[in-house]
């Protein structure tokens, strides 16, 4: 394993994910129901669902607690941080503004920012206007404009403040998905490296990590 590498452990797979950007994992397709497995059992209890329509099918429902367990197992897996302080810091909803989760770190002054995305057919990647979505939250929460969020990002408007204000203060932008495909290097990974090239300049302020179910190891 490459040193600029971190591994992931999720139950019965490795992620290999650079440190700073990629993705390289050992997620076969077939895969997908012992990830939701591997969530149910996580997670099942620890992710907030008050918020759900009554209207939703039982599909629907489960897709929103997996995309909500995944953002959670992400943030835990890359924060370093236990299960239910990730699942708390879910904020997915209605008026999310494409983030799915956001912690910020006080000790090493990161602050993560999470969109996932639960794809059942294990197969496509989150298309452009997602990730553009993703990206446009991220620019209104550096932006400080805590009125395009909801109650669930309000809620710690404040640590969320007192990150925007800190110099020292840096951001990994966490894009999680089920998929197969990679990101589509002529759009939606452009855009975001078109973002981090503005936002990095003159000095790195924000890194991002894509984990995802593609591009084997063997």
């Amino acid at each position: 394993m490459h040193a600029d590498r971190m591994k992931i452990e999720l139950g019965f797979y490795t992620i290999f994910a650079p440190v700073q950007g990629g993705i390289i994992t050992t997620v076969p397709n077939i895969s997908i129901m012992r990830i939701s497995s591997t969530l149910d059992k996580k997670y099942r209890h620890k992710i907030d669902l008050k918020d759900l329509n009554p209207n939703l099918n039982k599909n629907e429902s489960e897709n929103v607690f997996l995309t909500r367990s995944l953002a959670a197992f992400s943030l835990a897996q890359i924060a370093e941080i236990d299960d239910s302080i990730a699942a708390a810091h879910v904020i997915d909803g209605f008026d999310d503004n494409g983030i799915d989760a956001i912690y910020f770190d006080n000790n090493s002054k990161v602050v993560y920012i999470v969109q996932s995305k639960w794809i059942q057919s294990g197969k496509k990647a989150p298309d452009r206007a997602d990730i553009q979505k993703f990206l446009t939250g991220f620019k209104d929460l550096l932006n400080a404009d805590f009125k395009q969020f909801n109650d669930k990002l309000n809620n710690i408007k404040d640590e969320i403040e007192e990150a925007l204000y800190d110099a020292q203060v840096k951001f990994i932008l966490i894009i999680a998905y089920t998929g197969s495909q990679p990101l589509s290097p002529n759009h939606a990974q452009r855009d975001i490296e078109s973002l981090l090239k503005d936002l990095n300049d003159p000095i790195e302020l924000v890194t991002y990590q894509v984990l995802s179910n593609c591009n084997k190891i063997d």
